[in-house]
């Protein structure tokens, strides 16, 4: 009845007791499938009539195909006339704990089997405990934290804080709090249970380490990452010396340790370490075990965060379809596995598909999660990142919202709050609200370096987003300042081609072209161009936005043809991948009409701007600051022909750029300018 956790995913939450490396033709604890059934007949009743057949044991081929009722049945006369209560747990052929569906039907009907019994006989909280675990394993975990509670309560009033077996009711009370998100209680709840366990059974005792792996599993729930791995790596070392390498606890333990390798930024030795244990995982339990499966999904993860999508994408799919195939679309396995798929997508530019993945698994994770649990909540904070990508910000405003009221009990330095105001500073920028934006990364990038150091990715990707910021605002000399230092730390840290590291480089090529440094703009850009049509390809979103730049530069540069080709190439790409109307694609657009209106083309200038004009009117409304600077440019074109009409456009862009970009912004004195030349 002993439950352990692993960090990285809802999977981690399958009790550790209840798996097994038993290989399997069938999966267990899951009905089988009509094909399968027809072929075979209950083990116990030799009969395949009635209900469906089960197998929730590893038996193989047909030794354990049984009737639900069968084998309840056959439980109770055993237990009745032996008293062998590990029946109604364990197969009698195969010696392995039944698991599923099977489990639950089995422990609901040894706990009305246990109500017949005297109110003291502690059989009745046994039975109990039975079913909280094969709860557990389904990913039932409101239901399986009320009996835990019930269970350490009875158990603490009759045999007392210090008996064994009511430590272990708080053992397996602190996995439920940690299941359903409530760590701070774990965390209480788990530190009493190790100090209980070092004191009765020693600090090496294989139970003591189970407890300390747990606490370190809540310590990074609450985003203490330092305690949490060093803990770990204590408990990992240990195993290894105690139990061996192979020990299922041990590669437990070499799996956490590379989760929190991850969390802190260390991704080579994460992804080292991942690798190392799914070669032993491989070894020990076969492809399909539920620690090779949770091995699999944290290597894809780290791979992601890594840059290397195809290795990701390959992982994600792999453990999507045997989560599916063995657990179903709606365990908390599975759900977990769609996120990560969704997420993925994401990354290679399909944020359409990654949207619609997303909002169908947040729907199941509300289901069978609940609404506040903290993945669920996580779950909404990433979707509202998406709905930005694609230019929904009505839907992002919601999302988030939802998402801080389900973070309302967590402090502002925590790294899920932190991530979300990040996210949320993203949708200030997506509507053109750049002072508030700034002031929000300001705030944020200053709790991440206190809270993880100058060089960690989290604190990087803020600070890069930051100096964006800052871009948009027109300080581009404060831009360079916060942009240089994050491009010199990035290739060493995680790769001269990772994504981000592109990212950032064509951030820095920006505020350089703000600047006026158009030498190293060009080059900078240029070279973040290159790399990304390699890395990504051509038309992904960041490889497009890259191009943009570029020509920006190009243009900037008195180089109009250059700039007029590479824009009219960037903007048909762009509205082929990402929509006619989206942000970008009509940025692009404003930007093609300024460069045709420089180079004398003033008809076609006029004709794209005034098109233009009226999208960005209609999709992010008439003062958006992309709006006033397309209408900037298109006033300077109409005026060509139209003084009065042209003067009108521009008094009315200049009016309203002062408030929201401020008098000295280079677009506000560009207007200012163009009027003053009228």
């Amino acid at each position: 009845g002993q439950r352990g956790l692993c960090l990285g995913s809802i999977a981690s939450l399958t009790p550790r007791s209840v798996a097994s490396s038993i290989a399997t033709d069938i999966t267990p604890g899951q009905p089988l499938n009509p094909a399968t059934e027809d072929a075979m007949q209950c083990i116990i009743c030799l009969d395949d009539e009635g209900e469906v057949l089960q197998k929730g044991c590893c038996c193989r081929g047909d030794a354990g195909a049984v009737h639900a009722e069968c084998l309840i049945e056959s439980a109770e006369h055993t237990s009745t006339t032996k008293d062998q209560w590990w029946e109604w747990s364990t197969c009698g052929i195969c010696a392995d704990g039944y698991t599923g569906d099977l489990a639950v039907r089995l422990a609901e009907a040894r706990v009305a089997r246990a109500e017949s019994l005297p109110a003291d006989d502690m059989k009745r909280v046994d039975a109990k405990v039975d079913l909280s675990t094969a709860l557990d394993m389904v990913g039932r975990y409101e239901e399986a934290l009320a009996l835990d509670e019930e269970v350490f309560a009875a158990r603490r009033e009759r045999l007392g804080e210090d008996d064994l077996d009511t430590v272990l009711a708080a053992h397996n009370l602190a996995f439920s709090y940690q299941a359903v998100g409530r760590y701070a209680d774990a965390q209480k709840t788990q530190l009493y249970v190790v100090e209980a366990r070092t004191r009765l059974l020693g600090a090496e005792h294989p139970h003591t380490l189970v407890s300390r792996s747990n606490l370190a599993g809540t310590y990074n729930s609450l985003g203490d990452f330092t305690t949490a791995t060093a803990l770990q790596e204590e408990v990992w070392e240990i195993r290894k010396r105690v139990l061996g390498p192979d020990d299922r606890d041990t590669l437990i333990s070499a799996n956490d340790l590379g989760f929190f390798y991850r969390q802190l930024g260390r991704y080579t030795e994460s992804a080292d370490l991942f690798q190392k244990t799914l070669a032993q995982s491989f070894r020990v339990y076969g492809e399909s075990h539920p620690e090779t499966m949770t091995t699999l999904g944290n290597l894809a993860q780290t791979y992601n965060v890594q840059g290397k999508y195809a290795e990701a994408t390959e992982l994600n799919d792999k453990v999507l379809r045997l989560n599916t195939e063995t657990l179903g679309l709606e365990h908390p396995s599975t759900i977990t596995s769609r996120w990560r798929s969704a997420v993925t997508l994401r990354e290679l530019g399909r944020d359409a598909e990654a949207g619609r993945l997303q909002a169908e698994t947040l729907e199941v994770a509300k289901r069978v999660l609940g609404p506040e649990h903290p993945f669920t909540v996580w779950y909404l904070v990433d979707l509202s990142g998406t709905y930005v990508l694609l230019a929904k910000y009505a839907e992002a405003e919601e999302t988030f919202a939802l998402a801080r009221a389900g973070m309302a009990g967590l402090d502002e330095d925590h790294p899920d709050v932190l991530a979300a105001n990040h996210g949320r500073a993203a949708l200030l920028l997506g509507q053109g609200r750049f002072r508030d934006a700034e002031a929000l990364l300001k705030s944020v990038l200053d709790r991440k370096s206190a809270k993880y150091g100058d060089e960690h990715p989290q604190t990087l990707k803020t600070a890069r987003v930051h100096g964006e910021a800052l871009c948009k605002l027109g300080r581009f000399d404060e831009a360079l300042a916060r942009l240089t230092p994050v491009q010199a730390v990035y290739p060493a840290t995680i790769g001269d081609e990772h994504p981000s590291t592109l990212r950032a480089r064509t951030a820095l090529a920006t505020a350089l072209l703000g600047s006026e440094a158009l030498a190293r703009a060009a080059e900078t850009a240029n070279g973040a161009v290159t790399t990304l049509n390699r890395v990504l390809g051509e038309t992904h979103p960041q490889s497009l936005h890259a191009t943009q730049v570029a020509h920006s530069v190009d243009l900037a540069l008195g180089r109009h043809d250059e700039a007029i080709a590479g824009l009219t190439t960037t903007l048909e790409r762009t509205r082929d991948t990402r929509g006619t109307d989206h942000p970008r694609a009509l940025e692009v657009a404003v930007l093609l009409g300024e460069a045709l209106f420089q180079a004398g083309r003033t008809d076609e200038a006029a004709e794209l701007q005034r098109e233009t004009h009226d999208r960005l009117c209609a999709t992010l409304g008439p003062t958006h600051p992309t709006t006033l600077q397309c209408k900037s440019s298109l006033g300077a074109v109409v005026a060509l022909t139209d003084v009065a009409k042209g003067k009108e456009l521009l008094r009315s862009a200049f009016g309203h750029l002062v408030h929201v970009l401020g008098a000295q912004h280079p677009v506000t004195r560009t207007t200012q300018d163009r009027l003053k030349g009228l």
